[in-house]
């Protein structure tokens, strides 16, 4: 088969965990002997790419620096981007010049969702994988005390829109079934079939023993909704009230990486964005991964790699993670919870255990999905 992989971030602009289940499963379609090729976006300035292994359809969008703009500005781009007759004629033209045998989107702000509509109207079969919550929000996020945003008269337009565009899929797939259940209450999805289908991850950390009993773990995105700031600020009245003899390590970058230094929060350690064999390490030196999140997550990778490193999680009770974690290892995002979860975490610090969960690696994964679309 030619098979079609589309999400709105490709390689070079890589960010977070649907990037990584794409690149997965793109590889285990490789080894399975079929054929890809990909469509995603490009910063509207980048120039053009040489990308060897595969062929890459990159399409200018301002969604890259989206982040930056004002909200009115960019609730005005999304609802442009709804009247831009342009983008489905490049993504029929693509389709038309490739004939892929199947469609796999993923996240599709900034590509088009036409692409849902093109699938149906030259009969392609498709199949749509949920990361987020990109459909229902155009945020993609959805903040802790703040739900109510998802029911404003505003959202539900714009719901609507995209479930129009995107239609019915033959298939839906979610890491989670709080992520399929938001949609599904929404109206989306009525006539495809649905499967809760956990993240693939290949196997890059080889658990250690003889970890330390003293060393938090942050990994990821140093931004206000991954709940950096709530943690150094649990962090802080955690050490003011015990003085314990315990260290915290952030790994990973963002825009609020250089305020949050400045925090100087006591026995900090910053080590910006790792990647391969020293991300591992990062793993296997901790003895706890700490998730704070301040947004509803689907389903987050780095959960999965700490069960790879055999190292305990304690995290926000919020989505998805509460299918991934034992309750008393969940926490309201909230300081002095946060702090008293620190505690609870330091002096069981011998007894906890890691995740238990059934990793899926990407054979699996792939396999599992192209069961839904034969």
């Amino acid at each position: 088969m030619k098979i079609c992989l589309v999400n709105n971030l490709l390689a070079p602009w890589s960010r977070g965990g649907a990037e990584t289940v794409v690149e997965a499963l793109a590889q285990a379609i490789v080894a399975d002997g079929h054929e890809v090729f990909f469509i995603g976006t490009k910063p509207v300035k980048a120039g053009a790419l040489k990308i060897q292994e595969q062929r890459h359809y990159y399409l200018p969008s301002h969604y890259h620096s989206l982040n930056k703009w004002p909200y009115l500005f960019k609730l005005i781009w999304h609802l442009v981007s709804f009247a831009n007759y342009s983008r489905p004629r490049e993504l029929k033209k693509i389709l038309l010049k490739e004939t892929p045998d199947l469609i796999i989107t993923n996240n599709l702000i900034g590509v088009g969702l036409d692409l849902g509509r093109l699938a149906r109207e030259l009969n392609i079969k498709h199949l749509h994988i949920l990361h987020d919550i990109q459909l229902l929000h155009p945020s993609g996020l959805m903040l802790y005390g703040r739900v109510g945003e998802l029911a404003t008269p505003l959202a539900k337009l714009y719901q609507r829109l995209t479930r129009v565009r995107l239609g019915s899929p033959r298939a839906v797939v979610a890491p989670s079934q709080w992520l399929m259940n938001e949609h599904i209450k929404r109206g989306f999805f009525a006539d495809s079939l649905q499967a809760i289908i956990p993240n693939p991850i290949a196997k890059t950390i080889n658990a250690v023993d003889n970890k330390p009993d003293n060393v938090f773990l942050f990994v990821g995105q140093v931004e206000e909704h991954k709940g950096v700031r709530l943690l150094l600020e649990a962090w802080q009245d955690f050490i003011d009230r015990t003085k314990a003899e315990a260290k915290l390590v952030i790994v990973g970058d963002g825009s609020q990486l250089e305020f949050i230094k400045k925090l100087a929060t006591p026995q900090v350690e910053f080590r910006g964005r790792l990647v391969g064999q020293d991300l591992a390490d990062a793993y296997n030196q901790a003895s706890c991964l700490v998730v704070p999140s301040l947004c509803y997550e689907n389903s987050p990778t780095v959960i999965y790699e700490a069960t790879q490193a055999n190292l305990p999680v304690i995290a926000s009770a919020l989505g998805g993670i509460k299918e991934l974690l034992n309750p008393d290892y969940l926490f309201k995002p909230e300081t002095g919870v946060l702090s008293d979860k620190l505690l609870w975490a330091y002096k069981k610090r011998r007894e906890l255990l890691a995740p238990q969960i059934t990793l899926t690696g990407p054979v699996d994964y792939w396999q599992t999905i192209l069961s839904y679309i034969k």
